[in-house]
């Protein structure tokens, strides 16, 4: 059964990744073999790839100084090689690439095609003639139809004896386009191609039996088709083990978000501290410490992983169309990941603030009031994944999330001596609303306050009755704990759809090409002659049919379109 891999345009590669990681990565979860040979297949495919000397480094992005673009576009290939494919598809994989890269590349896939004996398959954007003259054969398509198919040796002859030879010093592709990009002359070819293909048609019994095992083929062989190959905890293991990685060494997701909490903890305590045991000054001063300390962790966290949902968001279709992993493997193993992570976040800004504030001491009290804001930052967080799920940028994420979450900071109870009446069924369903009460419940019950005439007077009498709900301590924190599950349920279940849209895409894709196929009315004589006939999206949008393939290993074959034209 042949295996199929196909190699988009734009490399999604992980920034904070090295090259070897990204290649066990991908290995680990589409092949189903010990950790030795896993080792052993990812060791042969970086030296085939030429990139022993890089194989600690780490990929880079934005943020992480890393590969060039071409290696960035070597290590693509190289994720697509550690599966060990029979057909390789490539689109347009010089593009962004200086000539002496781009034949390097192309150079790398021939090298690969005879030594491996893969079929390869590729279409470039304005190919030079040294790129052009790596290939075996050469397919040349406008508007869906195929114009001409056959080694690349003979093309020019080809058409130099039908009327359109080649001028001398120029580039064999450009004058391929310029054969195809004439309508009527393509036309005419592809008639003749089609005419040609129908006199070599076999019995109808025989070729509705290729045509039928050619198409399971491409859809077992495609990988779109098939659970995950690996068991969900060995899928578990590896993506928590990359996302921690991610944490730990990009500086803005660790270091910057790290300074924030450690800078706004510093500036919150030493902004009311040190906290008065003044029935009036020290009620106001405790209660806006609250609120300013929820309102620090409501935003925060929700704001990055909005920007980080934004990065991944591309990487998880792609990774997720392959069905290297199942939805709900990469949704723990994030949630757990995060979970550990923010822990410690949430806790050095807990111990910052709490003490330097002077709230009530008490590891007790400490720890309740750790509790709640863990609680609390874990649900903004979710917050944050839900409006990123949502929406198709972060500025469009950022712009819907941030209304929501001002409006239930106002209707807290911290911003208003009472809530109007047709506001009130809001506490119900506002979790700041049952953080401020657990806080304050913390912080003033069993505590004693002095008025002005000297007099003593305990705290849960001086809390205004907005601030309360009529729940105890453990009734609050019990809802925050149902908030924050019901609303990791419904974030998984917005995830969810970006892996059904990948694979929606490709049956898409599939389905497209299929109709390609019927309206250029490609016989079944074609496919008699093909090892395999697939889709490939293009970066337009546009779905061609790859037909006509040799039927045999070691080749390259070059597709040039008609750009914009194709069906």
């Amino acid at each position: 059964m042949s295996k199929i891999a196909y190699l988009e345009q734009n490399e999604c590669l992980l920034g904070s990744a090295t090259v070897r990681e990204t290649l066990t990565f991908v290995a680990k979860l589409q092949l189903k073999e010990s950790d030795a040979f896993i080792k052993e297949r990812v060791d042969n495919v970086i030296e085939e790839l030429a990139m022993s000397h890089r194989a600690h480094a780490l990929v880079g992005d934005g943020n992480i100084r890393g590969l060039s673009g071409g290696e960035k576009r070597r290590l693509s290939i190289g994720e697509q090689l550690v599966k060990d494919p029979n057909i390789f598809l490539l689109d347009e994989p010089t593009s962004g690439l200086d000539s002496h890269v781009a034949y390097s590349i192309i150079t790398l896939l021939r090298q690969i095609a005879k030594k491996q004996g893969k079929i390869i398959l590729a279409t470039l954007h304005q190919p030079s003639s040294r790129i052009t003259a790596q290939f075996d054969r050469v397919s040349l398509m406008a508007q869906g139809r195929m114009v001409y198919s056959g080694e690349l040796k003979e093309t020019l002859s080809f058409f130099a004896t039908k009327g359109h030879p080649c001028k001398p010093m120029y580039n064999p592709s450009d004058h391929f386009l310029d054969i195809i990009s004439d309508e009527k002359t393509a036309d005419c070819f592809a008639d003749a191609y089609e005419l040609i293909d129908a006199k070599r048609s076999t019995t109808a019994n025989t070729n509705t039996s290729t045509s039928s095992s050619l198409k399971e083929e491409k859809i077992a062989g495609s990988g779109h088709r098939a659970a995950a190959i690996v068991s969900w905890f060995e899928q578990f293991k590896a993506l928590a083990l990359r996302r921690f990685r991610q944490w730990w060494r990009d500086p803005v997701m660790l270091v910057s978000e790290l300074m924030q909490y450690v800078i706004l903890g510093l500036f919150l305590g030493s902004l009311f501290r040190p906290l008065s045991q003044n029935a009036t000054n020290g009620l106001f001063d405790r209660y806006s410490a609250i609120f300013f300390i929820l309102g620090f962790l409501c935003f925060t966290p929700m704001f990055t992983v909005i920007t980080y949902f934004e990065v991944e968001r591309p990487l998880l279709r792609k990774e997720t169309a392959t069905r290297m992993y199942t939805m709900s493997a990469y949704y723990l193993a994030m949630s757990m990941v995060v979970l550990l992570v923010e822990t410690v976040l949430i806790l050095i800004f807990a111990i910052i603030t709490y003490y330097l504030t002077g709230f009530r001491p008490g590891a007790d009290h400490f720890f309740l009031f750790y509790l709640v804001l863990w609680l609390f930052m874990l649900i903004s967080e979710t917050f944050g994944l839900i409006f990123s799920a949502m929406s198709p940028s972060t500025t469009v994420a950022i712009i819907a999330a941030t209304g929501p979450i001002i409006i239930l900071m106002a209707l807290s109870g911290f911003l208003t001596t009472s809530t109007p009446v047709y506001y009130e069924w809001t506490t119900w369903i506002n979790f700041f609303h049952y953080s401020i009460v657990a806080l304050v419940d913390i912080e003033m019950r069993g505590q004693e306050f002095m008025t002005e005439d000297g007099s003593t007077v305990m705290g849960e009498d001086l809390v205004r009755d907005n601030l309360k709900n009529g729940l105890s301590l453990g009734a609050n924190i019990a809802v925050l704990f149902a908030y924050l599950i019901i609303l990791r349920f419904i974030g998984y279940l917005l995830v969810l759809p970006y892996r059904n849209a990948a694979l929606q895409d490709d049956d898409a894709a599939a389905a497209k090409d299929d109709g390609a196929n019927d309206k250029a009315k490609f016989t079944d004589a074609t496919h008699s002659r093909a090892t395999s006939s697939s889709g490939v999206e293009t970066a337009g949008g546009s779905v061609v049919a790859l037909t006509a393939m040799p039927n045999r290993a070691g080749a390259m074959s070059l597709v040039v379109m008609e750009e914009g034209k194709t069906d």
